[in-house]
């Protein structure tokens, strides 16, 4: 459920709370990669959960993943706004 919940907050506050994040393109890589691995890295922890490939390339792909992926949230979020 907790989970459900992060998803459905960062889908709200990418138009309001995280809107400085979105220009210049870069900034909004360079917070998905860190940020996205981090929150991955931290429930990991409070969960117990061990990583199938090792946590260090794991934590890499999903940064990667991240960095690609919420510049493109941003880009979305701007086409959909009214």
């Amino acid at each position: 459920l907790w989970l459900m919940l992060l998803w459905a907050l960062l889908a709200t506050t990418l138009r309001h709370c995280l809107a400085w994040s979105a220009r210049p393109w870069w900034l909004a890589s360079a917070l998905g990669a860190v940020g996205g691995a981090l929150s991955y890295y931290a429930g990991g922890r409070l969960a117990g959960v061990q990583f199938p490939y090792g946590e260090a390339a794991t934590l890499i792909v999903i940064g990667l993943l991240w960095a690609g992926l919420f510049p493109l949230l941003h880009l979305m979020a701007r086409r959909l706004a009214p």
